[in-house]
């Protein structure tokens, strides 16, 4: 799950960033604060996925005007999606107590994301 910490979500600069970190063809990714992703055992597939997370992200937003709890709730959608085609053994209820934080910080991101697009008036509301 990409992270949209309030103040710095821009998704153009986050995927130019993984393109350039790809480029680099590092052997291990270290994540503050997520751990080490290492990118022989880890698909190609799964980078790919999180860039078209990222500007899902964006659509969500956008779809939703800013407003936290639709962002919230379509977030909670994507995310059940996303986990319903990996056959996890969790329930909704278990999904919600692990990223319940995270949910509630990626939509307080994207709202202040849609807030600083229409101030610098990339949108209208």
């Amino acid at each position: 799950m990409p992270t949209t910490s309030p103040s710095q979500f821009d998704p153009a600069q986050m995927i130019q960033t993984i393109n350039n970190i790809m480029q680099l063809r590092p052997l291990k990714i270290a994540l503050a604060h997520f751990g080490v992703i290492n990118l022989h055992t880890t698909p190609r597939c799964v980078i790919n996925r999180f860039k078209e997370i990222i500007l899902e992200y964006a659509q969500i937003t956008l779809e939703c005007k800013g407003e936290i709890i639709a962002i919230e709730l379509a977030l909670w959608n994507l995310l059940f999606d996303d986990l319903a085609k990996l056959n996890l053994k969790l329930t909704q209820e278990d999904i919600r107590a692990i990223f319940s934080l995270d949910i509630g910080l990626n939509a307080q991101g994207l709202h202040h994301y849609y807030t600083r697009l229409t101030r610098s008036g990339s949108i209208k509301r």
